[in-house]
Parts: C-alpha cells; sequence; structure tokens
C-alpha cells in the first residue's frame, strides 16, 4: 500500500516498522509530530478524540480500495483527465447471487470566467463570445442564459455567442454618467457539471445632438437684414 500527499508517494509498505493495514485506532493526516513532541496530525477517525492538534489545510482526501496507476495518481494531483474509480458489488436474491465491477468516470466542471463590457448608450447592438474553458479538456460546453439585466436586452446562444442591445433604455445618462448592468450564464459540459458566470456592462451616457420641432415655414416671411426682433417660443415676432 502507498500513500501519496500532493501527488507524491511518501510511504509504501511499512510505517515505522509497521504494515500499512486496515486498523480500529485512530487514522490521521499530517506529520508525526512538532519540535515539542506534540502531535501534529489532523485524526479524522477516533472513537475518543484528545489532545489532537493540526496545522495547516486539507484540500481533498480520497481512499481507493485498488491500487492506482502512475498516470491515475497523476490525474488525481493535476488534471482528474481520463481517471476512472472502480468498485465491485453483488446482488442477491436469497436464491442465486451475480457479483459485478462498476467503473465511475470523474470529471471536474468548467469554468466560467466573469466578464466586464464597456459600452456607451448609443452603441445599439454589442456582440462577443463568452469565456469559459473545460478543466478536463476536449469536452463541448453549452451555454445558457439564466438572468438577463434589468435594462436592455442579451441574448445567448448554445455556443456561447452574446449580444446586448441598450435600446433607448439609457437615453437619460448624459455625458460623464454611467450605469452598471449585469446577466448571468451558465457552461455545462457533456456530463452535466455545471458553473456560473456573470457579465457586467458599464453604460457610459453621451451628450445628444440638439435638434428643432414644431418648425413651421411661411412662404411669405421676408428676407434681408433684420435687427430689434424678438422670437418667442411659437414662432411669433
Amino acid at each position: 500500500m502507498t500513500a501519496y500527499l500532493d501527488g507524491q508517494a511518501f510511504v509504501s509498505g511499512s510505517v515505522y516498522g509497521e504494515g500499512l493495514s486496515g486498523h480500529s485506532g485512530d487514522i490521521s493526516i499530517g506529520g508525526p509530530s512538532l519540535d515539542d513532541g506534540t502531535p501534529s496530525t489532523n485524526i479524522f477517525h477516533d472513537g475518543v478524540q484528545t489532545g489532537s492538534y493540526f496545522q495547516g489545510s486539507i484540500d481533498d482526501v480520497r481512499v481507493y480500495n485498488r491500487t492506482l496507476s502512475d498516470s491515475e495518481v497523476e490525474a488525481v494531483r493535476y488534471d482528474f483527465d481520463g481517471l476512472v474509480d472502480q468498485f465491485d458489488y453483488t446482488v442477491t436474491n436469497g436464491a442465486s447471487t451475480t457479483s459485478s465491477t462498476l467503473d465511475i468516470s470523474l470529471s471536474r466542471a468548467p469554468q466560467a470566467v466573469d466578464e466586464t463590457l464597456n459600452v456607451s448608450e448609443d452603441s445599439g447592438y454589442t456582440s462577443g463570445q463568452l469565456q469559459a474553458y473545460d478543466a478536463d479538456g476536449g469536452d463541448a460546453l453549452g451555454y445558457q442564459l439564466l438572468s438577463g439585466p434589468d435594462k436592455g436586452f442579451v441574448t445567448v446562444d448554445s455556443s456561447g455567442q452574446y449580444s446586448f442591445v441598450t435600446g433607448s433604455d439609457f437615453e437619460s445618462l448624459n455625458s460623464g454618467e454611467s450605469e452598471q448592468v449585469s446577466f448571468t450564464y451558465s457552461v455545462t459540459d457533456l456530463q452535466g457539471n455545471q458553473d456560473i458566470g456573470t457579465v457586467l456592462v458599464n453604460v457610459a451616457g453621451e451628450d445628444e445632438l440638439p435638434f428643432g420641432e414644431n418648425l413651421v415655414v411661411n412662404p411669405s416671411a421676408a428676407t434681408g437684414d433684420f435687427s430689434g426682433w424678438t422670437i418667442t417660443e411659437n414662432g411669433e415676432q
């Protein structure tokens, strides 16, 4: 039997002259002791736990009832790609018994990448590709919009292509002002593992060009130089 820590074998066959075997005593992880002799192990199977200490952090602990190959140990340590767990089971109905082996392929969830998008209120239509990666490598990823922004309109297709439309929702913004909205999406691999990403959209305001309305053209208007005239809001002099 071999024990690994962070992908490196640290004991095999025996510990302090005693074989690695099943037992009913303490099962622990950590160094043998501190300089003052105080145990530094973290006991995780103990009927009555007293005086145990743990320094550091444990990310993951796995116990297999079979010998892992070197490539499987590497997969556990680094990327899990291609790792298959396995156990035997027996089914009986009282009259007959059959046994079989079940293989379980281990896969990590994909990773969605949070993003920030900067647009102007008059940008209209903006499109792009959502970013995500498959931790195991090689899996096709599917995307889906989970929640849209409070203002504007967004679409996300299954390949991760998105489009954001400002519309007229941000016309009240002046130059130098901005407003932030967001939308969330999910990314899923072929095994059904899923992660959620968020896209922040910063919308910057712009000054609008002046425009006139309710103008009346008078075909009999005089031409020439005028002074001392006053034009009112209704267009009368």
